[in-house]
């Protein structure tokens, strides 16, 4: 018997997808528009009418005292019989019976899913309107250190979201009346909640919790997505926010973006914040089980899953942000397990996303194309960039080579934030033209392979990025000849290294001129490149694209900086050594042979010594006078604190040659401290700080400065937009 023929569909969209009926085709493009239905109780807009209607009698169930669910809920007898429940107080099998009609086995199904949130399931019955209180520990993750504030020996408990058919809590929002939450505290702790409950529950999306939860709370959800566009996504676009929606996008891309934004506005609500903080653990917790499990199989041919590596991407940038020893260490094995994984199904081949393209999601309209090729490439670039940036916070080697990335450029952010089909395809036009011919891996290991009318600021981050890979080795392979004294020479290998720097310094030089120049140029409106590539969503005010112009210019000098302390200075060793002197623990210190202290001050009086101290202090003053409140990079609190190290090592250990302090003479300590760079990369010649030279005398005072320069970018980073 063979099959009938299929009937080719004839209805394309301009997405790829193919449909047999006109009426079909409609209703799926309908879904590219611009929600047009507006549901009057919450402000939520619908694509579809049907949609809109089917929404709004949730809420009237909700008004009459009814319990809401997506599907009808079947009774206790009817669930044991198998037989259709009709619902209601009293369905009308239980009436004909005239037996007691009750709910309790569904809900505490409902509710189990995937084990509730800590020990305790919280029951809840439609008929008696009873919520029993969860109890949340507090975060303990592979070591001793735990979230300050938090008492790591103390359980706290507190009261679960409302579920789907729960009667809401009468703390969060008063049963019957639907009141708001008293203050904002409440309404952050309820958001957290059901953020946590999600992650347990796993649905595909947050709509179904926000539909039964208070409008506040749905509005904190909503807070929390502004709140991450203007504190984080300006500097990690990572996911695409264009046509971003916190209830129906998928959960993992979702979940991440709440917790990042609560984490951003919990300056004053600790309680909030260390919510936040569980909900990451667990969040990452997940992932692990997921990336780990017996079902995840790597199959190259599947399609890839673009909103789940997007979520452990910014979950691990999240770590890197909290600056928390525990969240590192478990970041970065999240971090490496990631990447094992995409490595194995060929994110870093531009062949094999080609393929993935073609295959998976096929089309033939630009826009679309567009957005699917740049999500998995500006995927693999941030993880590369934060691969470097965990690996200068923990010392250890990067994880991916720039060799093996053989994808396309990142587009610009004005592209890619581009809100709208029109505003799109008006901006690509004005972005630079070629950067599609090369790769990344070339551009990374030649930093005059772009022109300048095609460089961004990004690309002198990234080039820096996979120049740290080479100053890694190049420590290592110094401190290991320091130690065997072979008498071999690392210095053509450290000359070629300084020379890449530099040129890369020149590059971040020039598009940091070119950005400059041509905000006073054009006035208020950016519309010529680079400026342009900077531009927000729906904004082309030169303010703002010179605004996260100079972040990126910053966070990159602050890049060059360290690179420049690790080629000059052997931080690895004089770290321990510093923090035991601090400590006032001197048994290690005396126990080290005199030859070992002579060579570290030989250091401390060599060329090396002084330009790692030159360094230091232009660190030091950079951030110092660094003004943006709440644009702070966390790797300026890397810096500085390496900068300490190095101004304290060189003051403890240049004395013991019998020198005398001179700090009288300020001569000496200007020639210290030449060549200290601006915020913009440019050359202040010779200064020094306040005219306070590197001595011994001055060696608390310098201790202050470092200490009070890292308080404050501690400080200004929690300043973020939308924590007030």
């Amino acid at each position: 018997m063979t099959n009938p023929p299929r009937v080719p569909a004839d209805h394309v969209c301009h997405c790829g997808k193919r449909f047999l009926r006109k009426e079909h085709l409609r209703r799926h493009e309908a879904s590219h528009q611009a929600p047009s239905f507006s549901c009057p109780e919450c402000r939520r807009s619908f694509t579809r009418n049907d949609m809109l209607q089917r929404h709004a009698a949730r809420h009237h169930d909700a008004k009459d005292g009814k319990p809401v669910y997506r599907s009808r809920q079947a009774c206790d007898a009817c669930r044991a019989n198998k037989t259709k429940c009709s619902g209601g107080t009293q369905c009308l099998l239980c009436a004909k019976r005239e037996i007691a009609c009750t709910y309790n086995r569904s809900v505490q199904d409902t509710n189990a899913v995937d084990g509730p949130i800590e020990g305790t399931v919280s029951q809840v019955s439609p008929t008696h309107h009873a919520t029993t209180s969860v109890t949340i520990p507090s975060p303990t993750i592979l070591g001793s250190s735990h979230t300050p504030g938090f008492d790591a020996t103390a359980d706290h408990e507190v009261e679960p979201p409302p579920a789907l058919g729960a009667a809401p809590d009468p703390e969060i929002a008063p049963e019957a009346t639907h009141e708001e939450p008293h203050t904002t505290a409440c309404v952050a702790r309820a958001g957290m909640l059901l953020a946590l409950t999600a992650i347990k529950s796993r649905p595909r999306s947050l709509d179904a919790l926000l539909d039964s939860a208070p409008p506040s709370v749905r509005a904190w959800f909503t807070d929390c997505c502004t709140t991450y566009m203007d504190g984080f996504h300006i500097h990690w676009p990572v996911i695409p926010m264009v046509q971003f929606d916190i209830a129906r996008d998928p959960l993992d891309a979702c979940l991440p973006v709440v917790i990042i934004g609560c984490w951003l506005q919990g300056e004053h609500d600790g309680e909030a914040k260390n919510l936040a903080i569980e909900a990451h653990q667990r969040l990452v917790d997940r992932y692990f089980r997921e990336m780990t499990g017996r079902d995840a199989l790597l199959h190259q041919n599947k399609a890839w899953e673009a909103e789940k590596y997007q979520g452990i991407c910014l979950s691990i940038v999240f770590a890197f942000y909290s600056m928390k020893q525990d969240l590192i260490t478990r970041a970065t094995l999240l971090l490496a397990l990631s990447i094992a994984t995409l490595r194995k199904i060929g994110i870093f081949c531009a062949e094999r996303a080609e393929y993935q393209e073609k295959t998976h999601f096929p089309g033939t309209f630009l826009p679309y194309l567009l957005a699917n090729r740049q999500q998995w490439i500006r995927l693999a670039t941030y993880l590369f960039k934060i691969d470097t940036y965990m690996s200068i916070t923990t010392g250890q080697h990067p994880t991916i080579n720039p060799h093996e990335l053989n994808i396309g450029l990142a587009s610009t952010c004005s592209v890619w934030d581009a809100r709208g089909l029109g505003k799109m395809l008006e901006r690509l036009p004005l972005g630079p033209s070629g950067r599609d011919a090369h790769r990344l891996g070339d551009v990374l290991q030649d930093p005059w392979l772009l022109r300048s009318d095609m460089f961004l600021v990004e690309d002198a981050t990234l080039g820096l990025c996979a120049l740290f890979a080479r100053v890694w080795e190049y420590c290592h392979l110094a401190r290991r000849q320091t130690i065997d004294n072979s008498g071999g020479s690392l210095s053509k290998l450290k000359v070629e290294l300084l020379g890449y720097l530099e040129a890369w310094k020149e590059r971040l030089e020039g598009v940091s001129y070119l950005c400059e120049s041509a905000a006073m140029r054009l006035g208020e409106t950016a519309t010529e490149f680079p400026l342009q590539a900077y531009c927000d969503q729906n904004s082309e005010s030169s303010a703002s694209a010179l605004h996260r112009a100079r972040y990126l210019i910053h966070e990159a000098s602050v890049l060059h900086g360290l690179l420049g302390l690790h080629l000059h200075a052997d931080l690895q060793t004089l770290e321990p050594l510093v923090v035991s002197l601090r400590d006032g623990n001197t048994k290690e210190s005396a126990a080290k042979s005199q030859e070992w202290k002579l060579r570290v001050s030989e250091w401390a009086r060599s060329a090396d010594g002084r330009k790692a101290v030159t360094i230091a202090v232009a660190i030091l003053d950079e951030e110092t006078s660094w003004q943006d409140m709440g644009h702070v990079p966390p790797l300026a609190d890397v810096a500085l604190s390496a900068g300490s190290v190095v101004v304290r090592a060189c003051i403890e250990y240049g004395s013991l040659l019998g020198t005398t302090c001179d700090c009288l003479h300020s001569t000496g300590s200007q020639d210290w401290t030449q060549g200290i760079l601006d915020s913009g990369g440019a050359m202040r010649g010779k200064k020094t700080l306040d005219s306070l030279s590197i001595c011994e005398c001055n060696a608390e005072e310098w201790e202050r400065r470092f200490g009070t320069a890292q308080q404050r970018v501690k400080v200004m980073r929690q300043l973020m937009p939308g924590g007030e």
